[in-house]
This record gives structure tokens, sequence and C-alpha cells, in this order.
């Protein structure tokens, strides 16, 4: 494959990573400082993640979650993030996080982020904004996390939520 940029660094060949019955989405990639590639994605209403060591991906979210987005710190910190549907029907209320303080081998139990649901029960905001990048990681592993809410007709709203690590 032709090279790009003033290196001239080339793609190698597509690797696949997953094959699934179910409905895959929302894939979102984070390189930490070791050089490990960690990766997130929503398989069947489930926050799914694999490192380049693991075998295959495995749920690190409860049923009802997607849109992820991941961050790392330098210490082997992995941060996840994910909107949460609360019915299958329903537009997402909401934000979930999984975290890992040993690169990846295991994650937190799920929880949902303090703040991250509209107070007056609004849904999380456009569809388009289900895509972005929500979360913001530093190499202290202080966080950032950004929602929006929208209430078709009536109003809008964004917030920010930062954390420090425990």
């Amino acid at each position: 494959m032709r090279g790009f940029g003033p290196s001239g660094a080339a793609f190698a060949a597509p690797r696949r990573l997953t094959r699934s019955r179910g409905y895959t989405d929302a894939p979102r990639l984070a390189l930490d400082p070791r050089g490990t590639l960690h990766l997130v994605y929503a398989e069947s209403r489930q926050v799914m993640y694999r490192n380049a060591d693991d075998a295959k991906a495995r749920p690190i979210s409860r049923p009802g979650a997607g849109f992820p987005a991941i961050g790392t710190d330098a210490n082997g910190g992995v941060y996840v993030t994910y909107e949460l549907f609360p019915r299958d029907e329903e537009r997402p209320r909401g934000m979930g996080i999984a975290v890992s303080r040993d690169g990846g081998r295991s994650f937190s139990a799920p929880e949902t982020i303090p703040g991250s649901a509209d107070a007056q029960g609004a849904p999380n905001g456009s569809f388009q904004g289900l895509l972005m990048q929500k979360l913001a990681v530093n190499r202290h592993g202080e966080l950032a996390v950004v929602n929006s809410s929208l209430k078709d007709g009536e109003r809008s709203r964004v917030w920010l939520l930062r954390a420090s690590p425990k």
C-alpha cells in the first residue's frame, strides 16, 4: 500500500477483529503509552473490550449500553464510557463507565456516571452526538466527560463532568 505523510508510513493488510451474529457498531481505539492498542465497540446492546493480546472480546457493560468512548493514562489505566439505554426502543439517558487499572486485563463493575443524565428527564442529545468523543483522559487518570440532552422542540443543553483518580 502506498505510504502517507512525510514519514512514508504504510498501512498493513486488514485484520478482522470480530465476527458477530448480532449488531456490532461504533468501534473506538486508544493506544496507551506502552504501545498497547485497546478496542471497544457495541455488540447487541453491550460494550465489548479487547486489546491486541486478547484472543477475543469480552463484555464490560451491562446490557442496555452502546456508543462507547475510550481513553488511557500513563499508569495502565483504561477508561471506557458509554451511553445507557434504559429500554430497547428509547434514546439513551445518562452514561456508564468501566475502568481497568491493569492495562485492560480486568475491569471494574460497570457504574452509572453520577450527574450524566438530564435532571429533567430528557434523553441524551442528538443521534449524531452519539458518535462523538465524549471522554478525555490525561496521563494522571483525570477524566472529563461531556454529555448533552435534547427535548425536541423545547430545549437542549451541554454539561461537563470531571473526576480525579481515587
